[in-house]
């Protein structure tokens, strides 16, 4: 593995560790947020029952990814299978991984990421997401 790749798994994996928490808390927003570079944008599911893909800013992604009671019962990501691409200042990183709820099952899902390279750290500026029983 490469440093570049190295720091982008380091990336990748803050991002998942941010939304884990238990019930009655929150994720760690601020630790969420130092690898999204401010103007990313989402494109996804946000829960594995939604009709259709939703296209989300940050702020907009924080405040879903709480609703329909997941703040009461806690959340968790389990990450599988990564791939790491690199092309000069930019990668992508497809990522799967296991959505686990408390009062639900657990869902299937990949997410595709976009980095790219600034003043010497990588940025998320992009996720698009599906889950497997859409």
């Amino acid at each position: 593995m490469t440093d570049a790749q190295t720091e982008i798994g380091i990336v990748i994996d803050t991002a998942y560790e941010a939304l884990a928490f238990e019930a009655g808390s929150a994720p760690r927003w601020d630790l969420f947020r130092e690898v999204f570079h401010e103007s990313a944008i989402l494109g996804l599911r946000v829960f594995p029952g939604d009709p259709e893909i939703s296209i989300l800013d940050l702020l907009q992604y924080m405040q879903a990814q709480v609703a329909n009671g997941i703040k009461e019962n806690g959340y968790s990501e389990t990450v599988g299978e990564r791939t790491i691409r690199i092309f000069g200042e930019v990668a992508t990183v497809e990522q799967y991984f296991t959505m686990n709820f408390a009062n639900a099952e657990a869902a299937s899902a990949i997410d595709i990421f976009s980095l790219v390279r600034l003043d010497s750290s990588w940025w998320v500026v992009a996720v698009i997401s599906d889950t497997a029983h859409a």
